[in-house]
């Protein structure tokens, strides 16, 4: 029988769904802009595709270092860097950074409306508010400091990466200029996830950004805990699901990371919930498999906790975070 959930943990459900929807927004905002280059960059890649077409029929060796050299790949390449950043410059770095606004607003008033269900009665709750111009130097700059447009800017790499490889992969299957110049479009693509992640990770981190700082200026809160979105949770947040932070530590994610932060509310009892390895136990063994993979299932019950599946890693990017450990590791 699941535990039953605290009023808090309710609130923050459904502010998640709200986040859920904003983060699907910008998403979907995202690819539809990205569509239009690579609708404009088709006639280049096809051009580009038959060349190497003919090359490979006329039992050329195609390599990287040839295709980089050729005047077409030359072309496409430029119009490539040039598309990119106008699509960052007048449109992706905007969006996102409203989209982090919306979020750190969204997140204050979720940990306002988290605190008042944490008492028995919103008259029994006296706090301070946060200052909405506090949340204002989380837009337009991801965890570390570095402007978005800097690592959007690193799609452009990503894109042109993506065309060759795909280009590459096209005609060592012998496929026709057609399919090379669709997959080259698919590689390019590339770069719109790594926009995508940008997106998905930065705007969350505004939403518990503005959360966390709510909680640090109520004056009753004294911590707050991990909430975990079990639905597409990894294996290690769902093992964290619940863990404790002090009020001032900041709050590990990884990238795409959807985790919610719950307060612990002076004099009032922590919030309760069912935490992920106690929901994870409680599943069926397809649904176990799903979440775990086959070979991790059977360490599993053969009596590998959930909790020695997680751990640690660190990234100059995107800072500290939970990180599944490699089942070679787990072996040992």
């Amino acid at each position: 029988m699941p535990q039953p959930e605290s009023q808090a943990v309710l609130v923050l459900r459904k502010f998640r769904i709200a986040m859920d929807a904003l983060d699907e927004s910008v998403v979907n905002d995202l690819a539809t802009r990205w569509l239009g280059i690579e609708v404009s960059l088709s006639k280049d890649m096809m051009i580009l595709a038959q060349e190497f077409e003919r090359r490979a029929a006329a039992g050329e060796a195609i390599t990287e270092q040839m295709i980089y050299k050729s005047r077409h790949y030359q072309v496409l390449n430029a119009q490539v860097q040039k598309e990119i950043a106008k699509y960052n410059k007048d449109f992706a770095v905007d969006a996102i950074s409203a989209s982090q606004e919306r979020a750190a607003l969204l997140g204050i008033n979720a940990a306002t409306e988290s605190i008042y269900a944490s008492y028995p009665s919103a008259i029994s709750a006296s706090f301070d508010k946060l200052n909405v111009k506090a949340v204002e130097s989380l837009i337009g700059f991801a965890g570390d400091g570095t402007p978005l447009k800097k690592l959007l800017d690193k799609a452009a790499g990503d894109a042109s990466d993506g065309i060759v490889q795909a280009m590459l992969a096209g005609i060592g299957k012998g496929d026709s200029a057609v399919a090379i110049a669709r997959a080259m479009a698919e590689g390019m693509g590339i770069g719109l996830d790594r926009s995508v992640l940008i997106a998905r990770t930065e705007t969350n981190r505004a939403y518990r950004s503005g959360s966390v700082q709510q909680y640090r200026e109520s004056g009753v809160v004294r911590g707050y805990m991990r909430l975990v979105k079990k639905d597409g949770a990894c294996i290690g947040c769902l093992a964290l699901d619940g863990e404790v932070f002090e009020l001032e530590a900041e709050f590990e994610d990884h990238p795409n990371g959807r985790c919610t932060c719950i307060p612990i509310v002076r004099g009032m009892e922590p919030p309760e919930w069912e935490k992920g390895p106690d929901w994870l136990a409680n599943q069926s063994e397809a649904k176990q498999r799903e979440v775990l993979g086959n070979t991790r299932y059977e360490m599993y019950k053969n009596g590998t906790p959930l909790s020695a599946m997680v751990t640690h890693s660190h990234s100059d990017v995107w800072g500290d975070a939970p990180a599944v450990v490699p089942i070679r590791d787990l072996a040992k």
